[in-house]
C-alpha cells in the first residue's frame, strides 16, 4: 500500500491491516510512521502444524527515515536472535522446496544450533533444488529428502531415512560434498552417489536407468584399509530392474584409489544387483615414489660408463705405443710409462622406462659429469703396465611422468679406479665408487586435489670389476705408414671381447638399517628398502687404429639383478621390476689433438623389456701431465 502524499501517525496511534497474503508494504510519500502496526492474518509459526511450519518464521521492520512499514515471510535459518534454527520439519502428505542457495549464519544457542547444520524431521518431503553451502551436517532423520535439478550440499550428510533424487531427462549428478554416513536400514532412492568418507555399509536402494555417479576425492575410505586390493564396500543395491553407473571420479586414500565396480558375483563383489566401492589400483603418486627409487640402481650402473671408456682409451694408448715401439708420451700416441692424466667426461641420456617397472610410465633425462686423474705406477719396460687414479663426479636425473607428476635426483660421488694392461693384450680393471643423492618428488594426481611432496637423501657404494682382451687382427707387416703428425694411414685393426661384473649397495643416509624413511608432505609414510642391484655385462669392442683416429663399435648383452629394494607405504608393499636382460649398442672415436691431449666422443643405444636408452652421448677430453 502506499500514500502518495504527506501521512503522519503519531505515537499513541494504532494502524490495522488485514491481511490475506503473506506480507504487506507501507510506504508514504513523505511525513512519518510511529505508534504500532497491527496486522491481522499474519501468521509467523512456530512449530508446525496448525502453527505453520516450524522452519518460515515472519518479521516486520520499519525503515531509518519512519516512511515505510515491512513485513514479509522467511526461514528461520535468517530470523536471527533466539528464534533462528535450521530444522525443517514436514509433517505426513507435506512438502516444500528449498530453492534458495543456503550459506552459514550466526551461531543461535538458544536453540542449540550452530548456523551450519541443516536438519530434515518429519514424514514429509524437503526438496532441495539449489546449490547449499552451508559447512554443517545435512541430517535426515525422517521423511524424505529429495534432491533435484542443481540441488547440492556442501557438507556430510547423514542419512537415517529416504535420499531421493529426482533425475532429469539424460544422465543425472547430484553433489554430496562431504561424507555420506548413510544409516543401515534406510530406504534410499537415490540415484547418483557423491561421497567422501564412506564410513559403513548402509546401502542406497535405486531404480532402473542409467546414471552419472560422481565420488568426491576428499576423504578416506573405511578408515584406510590395510589390504585395499581386497577391499569392496557395497553402497548401490538395484532395487528394480537393472541401472548401468558412469563415473569419471575416483577416491584417493593415501597411495591407494578406489572407484565403483558392478558386482560379478564373485568373492569380492558378491551381489550382481549391488555397486560397490573397490579398489581401482595405485595412484599416479606411488608410482612417482616407486619410480624414483626404482631406477637409483640402474643409474648407478650407467655413471660407471666414464670410468669404462676411460679404461679403454688407457688400452688403447697402451696398445698404440706398444706397437709404435716407443714408451714415451712424446711420439703423442700413448702415455709413458712415468706419464699422469687428467681427464672430463661428460655425459645425457634420454631413458624411457614403463610402467611395469614402478606402476607409471616415466622418461628420464640425466646429465652426469666426471673428472679424474690417473699415473702410470708399474716400472718401465714390465711386461704389465699398471694405472691408478680417482675421480669426482656430479649430475642430475629428471623424471617426468606423464606430465602428471616429476621427481629429480642430484647426486655427487667420488671413487678410485685401476687397470693392469698386459704386452699380450689382456687387461683388468676395477673401480669402487661412493655415492649421496637428494631427491625430490612432486605429484599432482587428477583425482587428488592435493599436490604430493617429498624431499629425501640416499646413499650407495659399490665395486665393479672387468677383465678382456685386445686381440689385433692386422699383421704388422700390412700396417700402414701413416705417422702421429697427420693422415690416415691404418695401423691396425682390433677386436676387445670383455666381461664385467658390478654390484651397488643402495641405502639411506643416516639409517642404521640401511632402509630410507621418510614422509611426505602429505603425510604418507614411505620406507623404501635396502636394495643390491647386480649387473653384468658381456662386451665386444671392435675398430681400428689410424695415425690420429680411433674410431670403434660396440655391442653387449646386459643382465640385471636387483634384490630388496621393497616400497613400504600405506599398509602395503611393492616391488619394483628391474630385473632382466638388456641389448647395448654404440659407436665412438678418439683423435689425438697433439702429442699431449686428445679428444673423446660416444653413442650409446640400449633397450630392455622394461625401459631403454634411445639415446646416449658422452664427449670426452684428456690431457698429458
Amino acid at each position: 500500500m502506499t500514500v502518495g502524499g504527506v501521512y503522519f501517525q503519531n505515537a499513541a496511534s494504532t494502524l490495522a491491516l488485514a491481511l490475506g497474503g503473506t506480507g504487506v508494504r507501507l510506504v508514504v510519500g513523505s511525513g512519518s510512521l510511529g505508534g504500532t502496526l497491527a496486522l491481522a492474518g499474519f501468521a509467523t509459526g512456530t512449530g508446525g502444524g496448525a502453527g505453520g511450519p516450524d522452519f518460515v518464521a515472519g518479521g516486520a521492520f520499519k525503515s531509518a527515515g519512519a516512511t515505510t512499514y515491512d513485513a514479509s515471510l522467511g526461514l528461520a535459518w535468517h530470523t536471527g536472535g533466539t528464534a533462528a534454527h535450521g530444522t525443517f520439519t514436514l509433517g505426513s502428505g507435506e512438502a516444500f522446496e528449498l530453492d534458495i542457495p543456503r550459506a552459514d549464519t550466526a551461531a543461535n544457542a538458544a536453540q542449540g544450533w550452530n548456523g551450519a547444520m541443516l536438519t530434515k524431521a518429519g514424514a514429509g518431503a524437503l526438496t532441495i533444488s539449489a546449490s547449499l553451502a552451508h559447512t554443517g551436517a545435512t541430517i535426515v532423520t525422517g521423511g524424505t529428502l529429495a534432491l533435484t535439478g542443481a540441488g547440492a550440499v556442501s557438507g556430510p550428510v547423514v542419512n537415517h531415512a529416504a535420499l531421493v533424487h529426482s533425475a532429469a531427462a539424460g544422465p543425472a549428478r547430484v553433489v554430496i560434498g562431504g561424507a555420506l554416513d548413510n544409516r543401515a536400514g534406510a530406504s534410499d532412492e537415490l540415484d547418483v552417489l557423491v561421497a567422501g568418507d564412506v564410513t559403513n555399509a548402509g546401502r542406497l536402494a535405486i531404480a532402473s536407468g542409467t546414471f552419472l555417479a560422481r565420488l568426491a576425492n576428499s576423504g578416506t575410505v573405511a578408515g584406510s584399509p590395510a589390504d585395499p586390493e581386497n577391499f569392496a564396500l557395497p553402497i548401490v543395491t538395484v532395487a528394480v530392474g537393472d541401472a548401468t553407473f558412469t563415473t569419471p571420479d575416483r577416491i584417493v586414500d593415501g597411495l591407494s584409489v578406489y572407484s565403483l565396480a558392478r558386482g560379478n558375483g564373485g568373492a569380492l563383489l558378491a551381489d550382481p544387483h549391488a555397486w560397490y566401492l573397490a579398489y581401482a589400483g595405485q595412484n599416479r603418486t606411488a608410482g612417482v615414489i616407486l619410480g624414483t627409487a626404482a631406477i637409483l640402481g640402474a643409474d648407478w650402473h650407467y655413471s660407471l660408463d666414464s670410468l669404462h671408456q676411460r679404461m679403454g682409451d688407457l688400452r688403447a694408448a697402451s696398445h698404440a705405443a706398444s706397437h709404435a715401439g716407443s714408451s714415451g708420451g712424446s711420439s703423442g700416441t700413448g702415455d709413458s710409462p712415468v706419464s699422469g692424466n687428467v681427464w672430463l667426461r661428460t655425459n645425457a641420456y634420454r631413458l624411457n622406462a614403463v610402467a611395469s617397472l614402478a606402476g607409471a610410465p616415466f622418461r628420464q633425462t640425466a646429465f652426469p659429469v666426471t673428472a679424474g686423474l690417473d699415473r702410470v705406477l708399474s716400472r718401465p719396460g714390465a711386461d704389465a703396465t699398471l694405472y691408478a687414479g680417482g675421480f669426482i663426479q656430479m649430475g642430475r636425473a629428471v623424471r617426468d611422468y606423464e606430465r602428471l607428476g616429476n621427481s629429480d635426483t642430484g647426486g655427487a660421488s667420488l671413487g678410485l679406479y685401476a687397470t693392469a694392461i698386459h704386452a699380450a693384450g689382456w687387461h683388468a680393471g676395477a673401480t669402487l665408487k661412493l655415492d649421496r643423492y637428494k631427491h625430490t618428488l612432486d605429484v599432482l594426481d587428477p583425482a587428488d586435489p592435493a599436490p604430493v611432496t617429498a624431499r629425501y637423501a640416499s646413499r650407495a657404494a659399490g665395486l665393479s670389476v672387468e677383465l678382456g682382451r685386445r686381440i689385433t687382427l692386422t699383421p704388422t707387416a700390412s700396417r700402414g705408414t701413416g705417422s702421429a703428425s697427420g693422415g690416415f694411414g691404418i695401423k691396425n685393426l682390433w677386436l676387445e671381447p670383455g666381461v664385467q661384473t658390478a654390484v651397488a649397495f643402495l641405502g639411506s643416509a643416516g639409517c642404521a638399517t640401511g632402509a630410507a624413511g621418510y614422509a611426505t608432505g602429505s603425510a604418507i609414510a614411505v620406507r623404501l628398502d635396502r636394495a643390491t642391484a647386480w649387473q653384468t655385462r658381456a662386451q665386444l669392442r671392435a675398430g681400428a687404429t689410424f695415425a690420429r683416429w680411433t674410431p670403434c663399435i660396440k655391442f653387449a648383452e646386459v643382465r640385471g639383478d636387483t634384490r630388496g629394494g621393497a616400497l613400504h607405504a600405506d599398509g602395503r608393499s611393492c616391488t619394483p621390476d628391474f630385473d632382466g636382460w638388456r641389448f647395448e649398442t654404440g659407436f665412438g672415436a678418439s683423435c689425438l689433438i697433439d702429442a699431449l691431449s686428445q679428444f673423446y666422443f660416444d653413442y650409446e643405444y640400449n633397450k630392455s623389456p622394461v625401459c631403454g636408452r634411445p639415446w646416449s652421448l658422452t664427449l670426452g677430453y684428456r690431457r698429458l701431465w
